[in-house]
């Protein structure tokens, strides 16, 4: 595959995020105030395919949405940020996932993610082989489902020498994700999918990365907040970061940050330890703008970033 032939498919669906700002988050029964912010265009996997994009890495939404008007500014805003559409597909009376986030005054935030049951469909030979010829691909592991016989696409993809490319968060937890996990080629968790993996697992945590990497992935990604972040790999490599010290404006969309820009650093040659600082850098510089794409920026700006911050 030549360097012009090079692209990255993200497998999964644009959103409105619903913004409320609260000063604290209520305990079981009580009662908060809220102020609600407005609607923008978000969703995890579409966050991370504009980061990606921005980095001048050829970058494909494969998507199924609704066909509602209404919805229509989440794909304006995905072609403003160079991502190609033209895999998407739009349906009649289909329910469209949202996300609310709740922001609090230190920037950080909760999430409340309203999925409704997936449209499913077949692949045709087109899609599969637009999908087959992908550098990457990038989803979750539940997502995944709107393709009838998921599992069989992507041991397909792996035999084609895909790089897939997963972010498992903990709602995303199911009782066969080694089914899935065992086709990747790179698994990113933050704090709070790595416990919830791994007490599904019935492991401590050292065990259950050992598990990971015996099921077969290459590299492992792990998103710590406050802490950092850490990445191991099947040959060894054991890299730990801190997190930059900065004014915090907005979290959402960190974690994006930093798996599309490891992902399209290497796609772009970088090794992994490069591909790491460089990554752990965007998501600095993301959290200090509003906005789930805050993380939208080039190596140019990161290496500025990293000049000012050595």
């Amino acid at each position: 595959m030549s360097e012009q032939e090079k692209y990255a498919v993200f497998m999964g669906f644009a959103c409105v995020d619903e913004y409320y700002k609260m000063s604290v988050w209520p305990a079981v029964g009580e009662k908060a105030n809220a102020k609600y912010v407005g609607p923008v265009a978000g969703g995890m996997i579409a966050n991370a395919a504009c980061v990606c994009a921005g980095y001048g890495v050829k970058t494909h939404m494969f998507d199924i949405c609704s066909a509602a008007a209404n919805q229509d500014f989440l794909y304006e805003d995905l072609k403003a940020n160079h991502v190609e559409t033209s895999m998407v597909l739009r349906l009649e009376g289909k329910e469209d996932n949202r996300c609310i986030i709740f922001q609090f005054p230190d920037g950080d935030r909760s999430i409340v993610c309203v999925n409704p049951e997936p449209a499913r469909y077949h692949l045709n030979e087109d899609q599969m082989a637009f999908l087959k010829q992908a550098e990457y691909v990038y989803g979750t592991i539940g997502y995944g489902d709107m393709v009838d016989d998921v599992k069989a696409l992507m041991n397909t993809l792996k035999e084609n020498g895909v790089k897939l490319f997963f972010d498992v968060e903990s709602n995303y937890y199911r009782e066969d994700w080694r089914d899935f996990i065992s086709c990747a080629y790179t698994v990113s968790m933050n704090e709070w999918g790595l416990e919830t993996f791994r007490k599904g697992a019935g492991l401590e945590e050292e065990a259950f990365i050992q598990e990971l990497f015996g099921l077969g992935i290459q590299n492992l990604l792990l998103t710590l907040g406050e802490k950092g972040c850490r990445l191991l790999t099947k040959d060894g490599l054991d890299i730990s970061l801190p997190a930059y010290q900065v004014d915090i404006v907005d979290c959402t969309g960190a974690g994006d940050t930093i798996n599309a820009t490891f992902m399209a650093c290497c796609m772009l040659g970088y090794d992994v330890e490069e591909a790491l600082r460089l990554a752990n850098a965007a998501a600095a510089m993301s959290i200090t703008k509003e906005g789930p794409r805050g993380g939208i920026t080039t190596i140019k700006e990161i290496q500025a970033f990293l000049k000012e911050h050595q």
